[in-house]
């Protein structure tokens, strides 16, 4: 049996931020599971939702926002002001931490409700350039995406 954190540790970290990955590796679990979407300008960004709204205090959908734009809003105040501040992470900054674990990923491509252009391509030579590949499993609700892996 494998041990999945999902969205991190989200029962005591803001889901799908650093922190809620970090105290998953600190527990000592299996894998982590998360969720990608692109931004505007083609960054794979984690979070769950479509929209910044329920998770940060910005509001809108992703697609629409730069990297740099998410990163203005705060991603851990919602959950408790002990994580004021906290980021949406890019699955780049996700691979850089578990790289030199042995966790397993499973990252979920969120393009059921959303078409993000090329994004089953770029999780691909993301997780290529980090040596990944052999240690991640990609769901997804929409099987044309699915086919595209």
């Amino acid at each position: 049996m494998k041990v999945f954190a999902h969205r991190g540790l989200s029962s005591i970290a803001p889901e799908n931020t650093m922190a809620a990955f970090e105290r998953a590796i600190v527990i000592n679990v299996d894998g982590i599971e998360t969720d990608v979407q692109l931004s505007r300008d083609g960054k794979i960004v984690i979070c769950h939702d479509e929209k910044v709204d329920r998770t940060t205090n910005g509001r809108g959908y992703i697609k629409d926002y730069t990297w740099e734009e998410l990163q203005a809003f705060d991603a851990g105040s919602w959950f408790s002001p002990e994580f004021a501040n906290a980021r949406i992470p890019g699955l780049e900054d996700l691979l850089k931490l578990v790289r030199k674990t042995d966790l397993c990923l499973n990252i979920e491509l969120k393009t059921d409700k959303v078409f993000y252009p090329q994004i089953e391509e770029k999780v691909l030579d993301l997780l290529e350039k980090y040596d990944f590949v052999d240690r991640v499993r990609i769901s997804s609700f929409n099987f044309e995406s699915l086919l595209k892996v």
